[in-house]
């Protein structure tokens, strides 16, 4: 197979965004017919390259929050 032609959708989130919460939004992505390109990276050394190299081929990029405790 080659490349997608698919839209792709690649996210950021925080540690404490809930898995069902990603899970939920990783589903409504696939059941849109769009490829997710995300990977958790930690946060470990040279985490912004890879991510920002597939959100610069990302079709739509999806931020997802927590609320900042005290």
């Amino acid at each position: 197979g080659g490349q997608s032609t698919r839209p792709r959708v690649h996210a950021s989130f925080s540690s404490r965004v809930k898995s069902w919460i990603i899970s939920g939004v990783q589903d409504a992505v696939a059941r849109a017919g769009m490829d997710w390109t995300t990977v958790h990276t930690a946060q470990r050394d040279g985490w912004f390259i890879v991510w920002s190299g597939k959100a610069r081929q990302a079709d739509y990029i999806i931020i997802l929050f927590t609320p900042e405790v005290g």
